[in-house]
Formats: C-alpha cells, structure tokens, sequence
C-alpha cells in the first residue's frame, strides 16, 4: 500500500491519480468484502459444531476446543451468530445465509413467532403462498393492524389491515385473492367464509375501474426503478395482473390467482 501511494503522489498525472485513486477505494472495499464473508463462514462453520455438539451430548469438548483453539475475533463472530440464533432460531441463520430452506407449517409459525413476537397475537389470518421452493423467498401474507409488511434475504411478509383487506377483496384484489385462495392457512379459521363472500360477490363496474386503476398505478411504480431490477420486475408482473384481472372481470370471469392469471 506505501508503494502504492507513493507511486500515485510521485509520478501519475491527475487523470491517473483518479483512476489509482478508484482503485484502492475498490481494493479496500473487496478487502472488506472478502473479510466479512470470512467471518460469516468462519461464524457459521462454529455456529454448526456447536450446534451439533449439543444434540450429539459433546458440548463438553465444543468449549474445550472454544477455550484453547479458538480465536477472540471468531469467538465474538461466534457469539453474534448465538444471539441471532436466540433471537430468530436455527432455521433463520441458515435461510440467512442461503441455504436451502426446507419447512413445514409449524416451522413457519415459529419462525413467525421469533420475528413478530407479541404482534404474532395481533394476526387475524396467516397464510403461507407463493412457491415453496427450497431456493425461493418464503412468502407470508397476514391481516393484522398491528403487523407490518417486511422483507428480507429470504423471508416477504406481506401484511394488510382488516380494513385495507376487506377492500381488496370487495374489489376482487389479486394480490389478496391470490394468497387466500392458493396457499396455506397458518392461522385463522374463516378462511371458508371469505372465498364463499369472494364467490358470490357480484362483478361492478366500480371493480373493473378499480383493476385498471391498479394496474396503472404499478406500471408508475415500474418506471421507478432501474430496468434490472426486482422491484421494477414485481411491479410490472402486477400491473400486467391487474390488468388482465379486469379484462376478465368485465367478462364475468373471476380470476383468484396469480396462477391462472400467468397461464393465460
């Protein structure tokens, strides 16, 4: 690095100090980069026999080797992937890390349980949708006036009011329709209640003009992001569902997934 900058003050013009200058922004970055990944690997590679350790009745000799072997630096990365660990649960540290996340429902709850703690009580209806596949994000929606949609690496909730969620539903909403009538109940037992209400619902006028308005409104979303990117790609997926929502409704047809709205 001496050699470096010495070379930068002493003999490049200012067009190559900017680009010498760039680059050990860049060099310092990847540094930075490749030392955190370290710590993650390093964290989780810990995290795991100790996890085993645990369940095989060989903690013992786990803190035997953490007392004699193991570095400070990589036993405070250790006791950050612990604390995670109580906060959220074994299975979020390895959906974190991308790991493929293989569940069941009860996993989900106490997944849900962990993030949300006493907002889990607020929750009127839960319901796992979306994919499921191991690789995918996991997808939750949820009526609640407590709980707020959030999104990570690896987990989207999804999260209406019981005001904003009986408006969607009057409206023949795709994206409350879709959860209700293609994923699985997590909590809530009126689920039965609602997809007869959605049934015998009459089309409007109101609804179509509804569908088309929403349509709209995300296709001013998508041009709000870079071309690339997941959100302009959501939102352009919407508004194509929204549309073809309404052209259906107008019809008399009623479309309740994203499934068969994608199939046509």
């Amino acid at each position: 690095m001496e050699d470096e900058e010495k070379c930068l003050n002493n003999n490049y013009s200012n067009d190559k100090k900017v680009l010498h200058a760039e680059y050990l922004k860049d060099k310092e970055e990847l540094t930075r980069i490749a030392n955190s990944q370290i710590g993650s690997y390093e964290g989780f590679a810990i995290w795991l026999e100790s996890y085993l350790s645990e369940r095989t009745d060989n903690n013992a000799l786990f803190e035997k080797k953490m007392a004699k072997e193991i570095s400070p630096s990589y036993s405070s990365v250790f006791n950050d992937f612990k604390s995670f660990e109580k906060r959220y649960g074994a299975f979020a540290i390895v959906a974190q890390l991308g790991f493929p996340k293989y569940y069941d429902q009860s996993k989900i709850v106490a997944v849900l349980k962990n993030f949300l703690e006493k907002e889990f009580d607020s929750i009127e209806l839960c319901i796992l949708y979306g994919s499921k596949k191991p690789y995918s994000d996991i997808d939750i929606f949820i009526v609640s006036d407590s709980v707020k949609s959030f999104s990570n690496h690896w987990l989207d909730i999804y999260s209406l009011s019981r005001s904003e969620f009986d408006e969607k539903i009057k409206n023949f909403s795709i994206d409350a329709l879709d959860p209700v009538f293609s994923g699985e109940v997590l909590k809530g037992d009126n689920i039965e209640q609602i997809k007869q209400r959605v049934l015998s619902m009459p089309v409007t006028e109101d609804t179509i003009s509804y569908n088309l308005k929403k349509s709209e409104e995300q296709g001013q979303i998508a041009g709000m992001y870079h071309e690339d990117s997941k959100e302009r790609r959501i939102a352009l997926s919407y508004q194509r569902s929204y549309y073809e929502n309404a052209k259906n409704l107008k019809e008399g047809k009623k479309i309740l997934t994203l499934k068969s709205i994608e199939s046509q």
